[in-house]
């Protein structure tokens, strides 16, 4: 695993990559950095080119390495293509930024002004033009580190399990749910976005669905399901409602073709779509939110238990990075706070 860290200036950069260093056996590459002692023998390089080289020379790639002094997203862009780069961004509060700096009180002022954090009042500048906006929104996981204690925040880092594989090359389950959230992008009902997936034993997706109205009518958001479109309870007067739900559309893609998959959904499916589910031979349900509890153990106990039909919620695994994960987020954020 090579592991970038980028950030601005008092972040703790240099102490995260003392942690790898010390505690986890990594490896230190920097471009155009000032040497830091503190890490030990650090490999120095002048351009991100003379580095990505190095790397995949006599199979180094293989190694645990940690690298400094990236600040261009152009340049860890090109290393992040590959599967083995992890992207980490730091960042930390300004005022804690100003402290650590171990400037007077009345250098502040200078200070917050060449370290811009949000815009200012000048139409000019814009802090999502800045590269370190940049590189945080591209990243794979941001670190905010706001505190004050060593152990406090190597027992963050060994909390959120940087070293995890899975935050490389996410599970099949968090790649399928991925893709259920991105499914569920298309829907269209006023109540809820849902999204699902019914995959093979070898896991091959074999169809995808969304919810929304029928074909031929105007979607739900545009008025096509008068139930939808009321301050309707969720649940409630489902008998009313036009929209087609995802599990439906899914299994009517597939049919009889679905025995003996999994089916993957963002919600625990209603009791109409588990009565379709049993009866298409789908063997497991995977799912990444619940409906209500008193509705899924009622079909669990009615309809999933009595089949066998295996039921588990999808782990909120590390996921892959940089896009959207089992919970249909974007990048982690892990906040280090000594309050």
């Amino acid at each position: 695993m090579l592991i970038i860290l980028c950030g601005p200036a008092l972040v703790g950069k240099s102490t995260i990559a003392h942690y790898l260093v010390h505690n986890k056996d990594f490896q230190v590459a920097s471009v155009d950095a000032q040497p830091n002692h503190d890490l030990g023998h650090e490999h120095k390089f002048q351009s991100v080119n003379q580095l990505e080289s190095f790397i995949m020379a006599n199979h180094r790639w293989r190694q645990d390495w940690v690298v400094l002094g990236l600040t261009r997203p152009a340049d860890i862009a090109l290393l992040h293509k590959r599967p083995f780069v992890l992207v980490v961004a730091v960042d930390a509060p300004i005022l804690t930024r100003f402290h650590r700096s171990g400037l007077p009180t009345s250098q502040l002022y200078s200070f917050l002004s060449s370290n811009p954090t949000l815009p200012s009042d000048s139409a000019s500048t814009n802090a999502t033009e800045s590269p370190h906006y940049a590189l945080q929104v591209g990243a794979d996981l941001a670190i905010v580190n706001d505190s004050h204690s060593l152990p406090q925040l190597y027992a963050a880092l060994d909390a959120c399990d940087l070293l995890n594989p899975q935050r490389l090359r996410p599970s099949w389950d968090s790649y399928f749910m991925s893709l259920c959230h991105l499914a569920s992008q298309r829907s269209n009902c006023m109540k809820r976005r849902v999204g699902c997936l019914v995959v093979s034993a070898v896991h091959r997706v074999l169809s995808t669905g969304y919810n929304g109205t029928p074909r031929g009518l105007p979607n739900c958001a545009n008025g096509g399901c008068s139930r939808c479109n009321e301050a309707t309870a969720c649940g409630v007067s489902l008998d009313a409602c036009l929209c087609m739900h995802a599990e439906e559309n899914a299994l009517l893609e597939i049919g009889r073709g679905a025995e003996g998959a999994t089916l993957y959904c963002t919600t625990f499916p209603c009791l109409g779509c588990a009565k379709k589910i049993v009866q298409c031979g789908i063997r497991e349900v995977v799912y990444g939110h619940g409906y209500s509890s008193k509705s899924d153990s009622h079909v669990v106990d009615l309809l999933f238990g009595k089949v066998g039909v295996a039921v588990r919620m999808a782990p909120k695994d590390h996921g892959s990075g940089g896009g959207v994960g089992a919970s249909g987020g974007g990048v982690q954020v892990v906040v280090v706070s000594s309050f």
